[in-house]
């Protein structure tokens, strides 16, 4: 009984989800950049920047507030675009994964998108909005794919604020290779358990 209550629990374990590492998805980390604390001019470690400008930004100093420290990040220029992406390796292909984000727009117009694994997070309009949760959902094919911010050319300046990237794999979906080892241990388990039992009788 012990063995089998050993397995439920190592199972458990298996279909719960697990991070996935995202270099700086929080912005916080202004190494390269140049400015001052309310506002950083560059592109943040981790990523890579095609386009005008990025800046690293102190909600505490704007209408967007985060939740994940004190900056958050958008593209600055007149017109607004460009592209932030990030590879980000160690996926399990086939596996579902969901990737978090905070959205919202200072002020003006924007036109933004947000996609990983050929799924895509749009947003366009105008006006001022409070940061808000997003996700979008993915299936690996790969095991690294990129996360690509699309600030797009008729967007205005100001625009498109990004806050807290991070990256899951979705509920009760396939095992992590730790939660596979634990899985593997506890079956061996039961087996010498059973064989042991079997010896005696």
């Amino acid at each position: 009984m012990k063995s089998v209550a050993a397995i439920i629990f190592f199972l458990t374990i298996s279909i719960q989800a697990y991070a996935v590492p995202i270099t700086n998805g929080s912005f916080e980390d202004t190494t390269g950049m140049t400015g001052s604390s309310a506002a950083y001019n560059g592109v943040p470690i981790g990523w890579t920047f095609t386009g005008i400008q990025v800046q690293s930004l102190s909600t505490s100093n704007y209408p967007v507030t985060g939740t994940d420290g004190n900056r958050y990040i958008e593209s600055y220029a007149n017109p607004d675009y460009g592209t932030l992406s990030q590879a980000v390796s160690g996926l399990i292909i086939d596996q579902e994964y969901e990737l978090s984000f905070l959205w919202g727009n200072r002020l003006g117009t924007y036109d933004i998108s947000v996609e990983m694994g050929g799924s895509t997070f749009n947003a366009s309009g105008d006006g001022i909005l409070a940061m808000t949760s997003q996700s979008i959902i993915f299936s690996a094919t790969s095991t690294t794919h990129n996360i690509n911010i699309t600030w797009n050319d008729n967007a205005a300046q100001y625009s498109g604020a990004l806050d807290a990237f991070s990256l899951d794999t979705a509920s009760a979906s396939v095992p992590s290779p730790a939660s596979l080892a634990l899985l593997g241990i506890g079956l061996a388990g039961l087996a010498w358990s059973r064989r042991k039992q079997d010896h005696k009788s």
